[in-house]
């Protein structure tokens, strides 16, 4: 009689354990976070295009056989202003450029300038407005960020979800290749021969990050690299950085450039 008592309280014991440890996983299971689909985060067109609205960005370029280096970096507020400082090395020599660029006005340092300030109309003749302000363009990511919401993966940290796509995909490089171009360009410039090289340029790598806040799912940076050759089987490294989101909706003309700028007929 007590071998039978001692069975059936093991049996409640072990009954008990089955119980609790079944009602722990079903309390981690739901508390364990579901993440959210790249198409999720990617394929809100109206979301994207109010987090780019205005921010900061960086993009380098460097060729270490055609001993060159390009780099452009400043802010910006989509279809309103733009701020960017230009620097170009071809071998031992480096060229400067900065510019204030209004839907209306250009202003522009130039290196040869003698540290004057020089304004035109935004659209004079050789200056291509659109060349400058489509790398903040919505329009202008449409098609990348439609192959990148299939393509691309979700990881989650901390605060934030990151998508991400590393590869070699022809049509997500095609998607992306005017901001390529672009950055090769100086500022406002359109060399055709450019467009051209990188059509059928080489791709070795590319890498794309898209940054989100895990609260409200809004857009926080965004990263591009890569690595390709071209131009008579030159390696080519390139980057594109945006962040700042959001900071620069009061972004205007210096008062001291403004009023201090040469117009460009009078400096004739």
């Amino acid at each position: 009689m007590k071998h039978k008592n001692k069975f059936f309280l093991l049996f409640a014991v072990l009954s008990c354990l089955l119980v609790l440890s079944a009602c722990g996983k079903k309390e981690n299971s739901s508390s364990t976070s579901t993440l959210p689909s790249a198409k999720s985060l990617i394929g809100d067109k109206s979301s994207f295009s109010k987090s780019i609205q205005n921010g900061h960005f960086e993009q380098n370029l460097e060729s270490k056989k055609l001993q060159q280096a390009i780099s452009l970096t400043g802010n910006y507020n989509f279809d309103q202003i733009t701020y960017a400082s230009y620097k170009i090395t071809n071998k031992s020599k480096t060229q400067t450029e900065q510019l204030w660029l209004t839907d209306k006005k250009l202003y522009m340092l130039l290196q040869g300038n003698h540290g004057k300030w020089i304004v035109t109309s935004s659209d004079a003749n050789n200056f291509d407005s659109s060349q400058v302000t489509r790398r903040f363009d919505p329009d202008t990511f449409s098609d990348l960020n439609d192959l990148m919401k299939e393509q691309a993966k979700v990881k989650e940290n901390n605060s934030s979800y990151t998508v991400t796509y590393s590869g070699t995909s022809s049509e997500i490089w095609k998607a992306m290749n005017i901001l390529v171009v672009d950055s090769m360009n100086s500022p406002g410039g359109q060399n055709m021969n450019i467009v051209r090289a990188i059509n059928v340029a080489q791709l070795n790598n590319l890498k794309i990050q898209y940054v989100y806040n895990k609260s409200d799912k809004k857009l926080v940076s965004m990263n591009f690299s890569a690595k390709f050759t071209a131009l008579n089987n030159a390696n080519f490294t390139w980057n594109l950085n945006y962040d700042d989101f959001g900071q620069y909706k009061n972004l205007v003309v210096p008062q001291k450039i403004s009023k201090n700028a040469v117009e460009v007929s009078k400096n004739k």
